[in-house]
């Protein structure tokens, strides 16, 4: 795999990455910059290595709508934001911040590609056919957790960052998404998507050892993520509707619950000084930056 050739300093990194955003907004199209549709739903948003970046996946919901998912990036404020790819909308940044590694359809199944962040130099990871999705780059770069439906049902899967060495953790009839390592590098987390609607949090350990739910089953609870002390965060959804964001520590169940109607995915900022949750209802959506506790929340990204 081709690398972008950083400097060893952090404050030099996020120079670079500026540089490569102006380079390519000057270089696509003013489609690009922002669509024309009327309404757009966001399905998930990550912040980049060193804070300074914010990338999202978005889909157009309007008459003027093609339809399809694309990846954007933007500061964190949301401006100069340019769309650098279409694709499948579950991605992950290397953790050097110069590449995201996203999945989009070949041949009727989802692969896993390297993208550099000004959407050029895309280099493939999986060409199986086998339905691969919802990556996860490790913090040391060289492994990527991910979703494979190569037994029929999505499983939890691993593969060395060059496409070697596959190995399946998961295998359930019922289909386990989106999977994240803790910070440390201890546990896995992911929900399972159960039939009766009641999705669980579930955590394993990296080599597939101890599978075990963190969430009750009572009610909807999907989509987890990491804080970066290592708690667990997801959003959790009562049977009358309401929305909360729910954290936990991994040893012992005990929720610190906020309100979060209309959200439908949070992430912290690296440092955890920030929090951005997209919220709204499909067809409309939009992306909010706030502090951790989502208090001075603002909207970044209509």
């Amino acid at each position: 795999m081709k690398r972008l050739p950083f400097p060893s300093t952090a404050g030099g990194k996020a120079r670079l990455l500026s540089l490569l955003l102006i380079m390519a907004a000057s270089e696509v199209s003013a489609q690009d910059r922002w669509p024309r549709a009327d309404s757009v739903y966001h399905q998930m948003v990550r912040f980049s290595p060193d804070g300074s970046l914010m990338a999202w996946s978005q889909r157009e919901t309007g008459k003027a709508s093609n339809s399809a998912w694309s990846i954007w990036l933007a500061p964190v404020d949301g401006s100069d934001r340019i769309r650098i790819t279409r694709g499948d909308p579950f991605f992950s940044f290397h953790p050097d911040g110069s590449r995201i590694v996203y999945s989009r359809q070949v041949n009727g199944t989802s692969e896993l590609f390297h993208l550099r962040i000004d959407g050029k130099d895309e280099q493939p990871i999986t060409s199986d056919g086998w339905d691969n999705s919802h990556p996860f780059v490790t913090p040391n770069g060289r492994t990527i957790y991910f979703v494979t439906r190569a037994n029929g049902s999505a499983d939890i899967a691993r593969i060395d960052i060059s496409g070697d060495e596959r190995t399946v953790l998961t295998q359930s009839p019922e289909d386990d998404l989106l999977p994240s390592l803790s910070p440390d590098g201890r546990l896995l987390t992911f929900y399972r998507s159960i039939d009766d609607g009641r999705d669980q949090v579930f955590l394993i350990e990296p080599d597939g050892a101890n599978l075990r739910a963190l969430t009750d089953g009572m009610d909807h609870n999907f989509f987890p993520v990491w804080t970066p002390d290592d708690y667990v965060s997801w959003i959790s959804e009562s049977n009358k509707g309401k929305r909360r964001i729910r954290t936990s520590p991994t040893t012992l169940f005990r929720p610190l619950d906020q309100p979060a109607d209309g959200a439908h995915w949070h992430i912290f900022s690296p440092d955890g000084r920030q929090m951005a949750t997209i919220r709204g209802e499909w067809p409309v959506t939009w992306i909010e930056v706030s502090d951790a506790g989502g208090r001075g929340a603002h909207r970044a990204v209509n």
